[in-house]
């Protein structure tokens, strides 16, 4: 995982958000059997309904968000979030054939930088 601060603490969610929201755009359609979860359009507000935030860590004000078929398309990517500022995001290589949005982004730091300026922050990595 690779820890990102968020220049603007009270963002962190909307970050969240948008990185599942362009992902998911990304994907193009939907796949097999996620016809039957399609929707034509999702905004940032509709991530959270499809994806609603867990509290997984362990570590208090953290929460995870987990696409794995979003609203019908196969984005199978999560990003934790805190309540501080920061972000956690895979730092592997996405798989195109199992991450559809990864033939539009190359990384996943990629995603989470387009997202930032859809939200209006910058993003580093963390020390």
């Amino acid at each position: 995982m690779q820890l990102i601060a968020v220049s603007d603490p009270t963002k962190a969610k909307d970050l969240a958000c948008a990185y599942l929201q362009l992902a998911w755009k990304a994907c193009g359609t939907e796949v097999g059997m996620g016809f039957l979860q399609a929707v034509p359009s999702l905004s940032l507000s509709d991530v959270l309904k499809h994806c609603p935030p867990t509290n997984t860590r362990t570590a208090v004000g953290w929460s995870q968000c987990y696409a794995d078929y979003l609203a019908g398309r196969m984005v199978k990517t999560y990003i934790n979030f805190s309540e501080d500022g920061f972000v956690e995001i895979e730092d592997n290589t996405p798989k195109p054939d199992y991450q559809g949005w990864s033939t539009a982004f190359q990384s996943h730091w990629d995603l989470l930088t387009a997202a930032a300026n859809v939200v209006g922050v910058t993003v580093t990595p963390a020390q």
